[in-house]
């Protein structure tokens, strides 16, 4: 699963965004083996990540998911 790690905007407490929704989604199901790795940055050059979530006892899979990712995405540039 690959949901967003949070949503693009704050939002008032009262309409969580889509990444709360989701995030309520996955915590649903119990604790899932998950992580989130450092994307890229938006128009603003604010950074942005993406969490990669298992399935329970999959945590080498994650890992190895996480490493593929990270390969893939090379060097990011400094926020700044």
């Amino acid at each position: 699963m690959l949901p967003p790690s949070i949503s693009p905007e704050a939002k008032p407490r009262s309409r969580p965004g889509l990444a709360s929704a989701l995030a309520l989604a996955v915590d649903a199901k119990g604790p899932l083996p998950a992580l989130t790795l450092p994307s890229g940055l938006n128009v603003d050059r604010l950074p942005f990540g993406l969490q990669l979530v298992a399935a329970p006892w999959q945590e080498t899979t994650l890992l190895r998911a996480g490493r593929w990712c990270e390969q893939q995405l090379g060097s990011l540039p400094a926020p700044f």
